[in-house]
């Protein structure tokens, strides 16, 4: 039996979320002789139909009072009780001697800048996450931009990091035009032109990391010459208010707050937007700019950490901090077709990703931490 600690499916970030679930259920379909099961201590019934995602999948719910204190008090006696045969984790592990772990380490952003997270978070991360790093059997990244992070600020073994890209469910796929730019409008009142700035609505310390900033004020300098549109926006997604707020974002007229935005409605958000916009300075991987590659939307994203990796040379890429560029980049998603320059080698590139390819990868690590074929 294949355990994971499947908090973040039921309790964690976005991203973290959609990893593991299209990853789970993508193994499930490849080995199911092996049963796989999915550890939790928050119960969710809106996402507990995972388990119905193939048969040989298994929800545990392990209550605890503690998701911090959970994998190390709760979770190990449960899985030496169910006879683990090896624990597959996100960024933390607990003290599991009966059987070997992988850890999932999606970027190493708590080493890089403190000042993105809470204190009392980095503490956390910057203590656990290295522990697990060491005490792994194998770690597993993303992008080969995590790897040489986590090789060289974490000091392991690169033979014991694999990096594995991620992939976009078929759901992101061109939709047509019209009929995105009409469900734009009814569902979330985008009637003119607009970019679409998928995670990055946020607190302070969000806006920090994903740079918000840089769009504002390219399109300030837009604005000032006359080559913004009168009634083009800036739709940001994703949950606010976290950590306090950013005024310099926050007091842009332009500026719209879609808020959490589920999964089924971002392929209509990319469809109708001129470009989706990603200035991040610093991604583990950067799913929405892959997402919106596979949907057909032109990007404009940072030159930053993984993500040329992701966009390679389907979209414009710019520094996180070159204005000029930012500014030209946006004037040209609103003024040209970039569709028709890049929406195709985009939706190529993106279909070279997918979740069985991520399964299969990952149950190669799999078998050389087991020592045996899945």
């Amino acid at each position: 039996m294949i355990a994971f600690d499947a908090r973040s499916i039921y309790s964690g970030g976005t991203g973290d979320r959609v990893y593991f679930a299209n990853l789970i259920t993508a193994l499930a379909k490849l080995v199911p002789d092996e049963r796989l099961t999915l550890y939790y201590h928050l119960p969710d019934p809106v996402r507990d139909a995972l388990g119905d995602a193939a048969p040989n999948i298994r929800l545990a719910h392990v209550p605890a009072r503690s998701g911090f204190l959970w994998p190390h008090l709760n979770l190990p006696a449960r899985l030496r009780r169910d006879g683990a045969a090896l624990l597959h984790a996100q960024y933390t592990l607990p003290i599991v001697p009966f059987c070997p772990t992988v850890v999932t380490i999606a970027d190493v952003s708590f080493r890089v800048d403190r000042s993105w997270f809470p204190p009392k978070q980095h503490a956390i991360m910057n203590t656990l996450i290295p522990l697990a790093a060491r005490g792994a059997n194998q770690i597993i990244t993303q992008s080969e931009f995590s790897k040489r992070e986590i090789v060289e600020r974490l000091q392991v073994d690169p033979q014991k990091v694999a990096a594995i890209p991620l992939a976009v469910s078929p759901g992101f796929q061109p939709m047509d035009l019209g009929v995105a730019v009409r469900l734009a409008m009814e569902r979330y009142g985008l009637s003119g032109p607009f970019l679409i700035g998928v995670g990055l609505q946020g607190g302070s310390r969000q806006y920090r990391r994903k740079n918000a900033r840089i769009v504002v004020r390219a399109v300030e300098r837009l604005k000032a010459s006359g080559d913004w549109p009168k009634n083009a926006v800036v739709a940001l997604t994703g949950r606010s208010e976290q950590f306090g707020s950013d005024d310099e974002v926050r007091s842009a007229d332009f500026v719209r707050f879609l808020g959490y935005v589920p999964d089924d409605d971002l392929p209509l958000l990319y469809g109708s937007a001129a470009a989706c916009v990603y200035p991040s300075r610093y991604e583990g991987f950067g799913l929405p700019p892959l997402e919106a590659l596979a949907s057909g939307c032109p990007v404009v994203a940072s030159n930053a950490a993984s993500i040329p990796e992701v966009v390679g040379d389907c979209g414009l890429l710019c520094g996180p901090d070159d204005l000029e560029g930012w500014a030209d980049a946006l004037r040209r998603s609103l003024t040209e077709d970039l569709r028709a320059i890049f929406g195709q080698a985009g939706i190529d590139r993106a279909a070279k990703l997918t979740w069985e390819k991520t399964a299969q990868n990952t149950l190669d690590v799999y078998a050389s931490v087991l020592g045996r074929s899945i």
